[in-house]
């Protein structure tokens, strides 16, 4: 709150391992499908091993399709590649 971040990104951060919660927005449930994107390319420390499966409800309640988590994750892994190939060159 000190940060004066909007409700939006404080909700998504805040209850994106809840993306069922009475949130208003998409948020949690973009920051949820985010998270599991991340924990699966090994990207940032989430404190432990596991990778979390999609809700499906949320899922399906905010209209994000396999194909659009497909799309997300393919350029994920575009980014990652394109930074491990930044680190080689450094």
């Amino acid at each position: 709150k000190s940060w004066n971040l909007p409700l939006e990104v404080i909700e998504g951060i805040e209850l994106h391992h809840n993306p069922m919660s009475d949130s208003h927005t998409a948020a949690p449930t973009i920051v949820h499908c985010a998270d599991i994107i991340c924990r699966g390319l090994e990207i940032g420390d989430g404190g432990d091993d596991r990778i979390p499966t999609f809700c499906a409800e949320a899922l399906r309640r905010h209209k994000i399709t396999m194909t659009i988590i497909n799309e997300s994750l393919a350029e994920a892994l575009d980014l990652v590649g394109d930074q491990n190939l930044m680190a080689a060159a450094s």
